[in-house]
């Protein structure tokens, strides 16, 4: 089949999980259409080219409701479905300059068949379109900064994203099987890290290695800038400099995941640079360790009519007793562990924002479980924990029968 949505990395899809493909979209766009009023039309721009500097451009990365609606994988596309339902194309038309430098984009008659688009249009006549739509039908956008094409909301349009987010946050079997693999794949890399870690000299030397070998495995690569920081540089969440020398004496806090086949993986784990931890270091590492099992524990118990928020309250009393055992005040809980105990994973890594952390949990959500401990260099800790950061994170997917571990071949 032409268009790239239907090749992976070094290999292409066989009919049968072609018709796979065809089937999920078939079934999301059913659903979706079946939340919104009758009298109703959407528009999913895709995304367009993002450079660095003049005409340097970044490797493309599609709107992943794009993506979940059409396999559409090109620049520079809109997607508008009409309030007859049917689903129409607004593309650029190739060039022969664009074509010169950029390639031919997938023939329309190819788009119409493999991505069940029932007309392709040009992308200039796409205000034209919405301008003529009905006054009574009312206009659903989802909209972001990367967008290809931007609307003026008014009171005609509402946004789509909440009506997007229930569904993509209820996995389908062919979606779980994606996030097996992804889960897999970055497992298999951190266990090797693990043991050729001492090899290594800077950050930057463990950024490089986890890119090369994820897509080795057969990922697309890297689901995020991943956070390599040893010893106090972990106390930062987000640092992403990676660009520090590891001392054989620290921790090194490795939060990182790939992408297959569109589905993220995200995965933290602290490692050991040298051969042996501090005794600080270890009883930090457990303390966090325990917080996690005990999370994981409790939500195997109560997972039905629990949510997130219910996890976040396990987490936090967890992490009291811990710091008490540790010696600490726990009135500094919530500078100790700041963030929250975790997240729906998908397509994107911070999947479905709609939903919100109050929503039920069902069969087919993914979430993160991931509890930490931060001791900055502050004179409220005891001395023996200053720069010490530790995070454990892994992936569930909640399931009927109870939550099920999918980066559980990961070593903790």
């Amino acid at each position: 089949l032409g268009g790239a949505v239907y090749r992976t990395p070094g290999r292409e899809h066989t009919p049968a999980v072609i018709m796979i493909l065809l089937d999920e979209m078939v079934k999301r766009r059913k659903a979706l259409l079946s939340l919104l009023p009758k009298a109703s039309a959407f528009v999913l721009p895709g995304y367009r080219m993002q450079y660095s500097s003049q005409n340097i451009f970044y490797r493309f990365k599609q709107n992943n409701n794009v993506i979940y609606f059409t396999g559409l994988k090109e620049p520079g596309d809109a997607v508008v479905i009409s309030y007859d339902h049917k689903w129409h194309l607004f593309r650029q038309p190739d060039t022969p300059e664009s074509v010169l430098w950029e390639g031919a984009k997938t023939p329309d008659d190819v788009i119409k068949q493999n991505h069940l688009i029932d007309h392709v249009h040009d992308l200039q006549t796409l205000s034209g379109f919405i301008d003529d739509l009905p006054n009574d039908v009312k206009l659903y956008l989802n909209q972001s900064q990367n967008d290809c094409v931007r609307f003026e909301a008014d009171d005609r349009t509402l946004s789509v994203d909440p009506f997007i987010h229930r569904l993509r946050v209820i996995k389908s079997e062919y979606e779980i099987e994606q996030m097996e693999q992804s889960c897999q794949i970055a497992g298999n890399v951190f266990n090797t890290l693990r043991k050729k870690l001492r090899g290594m000299e800077t950050e930057r030397h463990v950024e490089n290695y986890l890119e090369a070998a994820v897509k080795t495995q057969g990922a697309e690569g890297l689901a995020y800038v991943p956070v390599v920081a040893g010893g106090p540089r972990a106390c930062t969440i987000h640092y992403t400099r990676n660009d520090q020398k590891l001392m054989g004496n620290e921790l090194l806090l490795v939060d990182a995941g790939c992408v297959y086949n569109d589905y993220c993986s995200d995965i933290t784990r602290t490692l050991q640079v040298g051969k042996l931890m501090t005794a600080a270091q270890e009883k930090v590492t457990e303390a966090v360790k325990t917080i996690q099992q005990t999370v994981l524990d409790w939500l195997a118990q109560n997972w039905k009519h629990h949510t997130l928020l219910d996890l976040q309250s396990v987490a936090y009393h967890q992490t009291v007793r811990e710091l008490k055992g540790l010696g600490v005040d726990p009135k500094h809980v919530d500078t100790l562990f700041p963030h929250a105990i975790g997240h729906y994973l998908g397509m994107d890594l911070h999947d479905c924002p709609t939903v919100g952390m109050s929503a039920k949990l069902k069969p087919g959500m993914i979430i993160t479980i991931e509890p930490g401990l931060y001791f900055t260099d502050s004179l409220d800790y005891p001395e023996e924990y200053r720069g010490i950061g530790v995070r454990v994170e892994d992936d569930v997917l909640i399931t009927e029968s109870g939550p099920r571990v999918l980066t559980e071949n990961a070593e903790v």
